[in-house]
Order: structure tokens, then C-alpha cells, then sequence
């Protein structure tokens, strides 16, 4: 059975701000004037709490949860 490596959230990290999940992006640049979603944010959610070992997973974790949080 192959094993394959667990994914990366470096892009998703990059799009992370202390607001939440930028929506859209310019190939590896965020675009925070375009605003976020809760969509996107119940997607970091997700994926942070599904891999914990990835080193930038927490913090996708809290700040989307904190931003769903706001929405709400």
C-alpha cells in the first residue's frame, strides 16, 4: 500500500490573515481588497482540524473558527 504524504497548508497559511481566510489571491499573492466568505472559513476550518501535524495548522484553525465566530 503507497502512503502518500500528507498535503500542505502553506498556500492556505499564506492566504490567512488576523481577519480570516483572504477569498481570492493573484497566483501566491493574497488579495485582502476583495474581502473573505464563511465558505472559505468553514474550509479552514476543516482542513486545520484534520491535519494537525502540518505546522500551520492551528492558527488556520482559530482564525477561521474565529471569523465564523464573528459571522455568526
Amino acid at each position: 500500500m503507497t502512503r502518500w504524504p500528507a498535503p500542505s497548508l502553506r498556500h492556505v497559511a499564506r492566504l490567512t490573515d488576523d481577519i480570516g481566510i483572504v477569498e481570492h489571491a493573484r497566483l501566491a499573492r493574497p488579495r485582502p481588497e476583495l474581502g473573505y466568505c464563511t465558505d472559505d472559513a468553514g474550509r479552514g476550518l476543516a482542513l486545520g482540524s484534520r491535519l494537525p501535524s502540518d505546522p500551520d495548522a492551528r492558527r488556520i484553525a482559530t482564525v477561521a473558527l474565529g471569523f465564523l465566530g464573528r459571522a455568526h
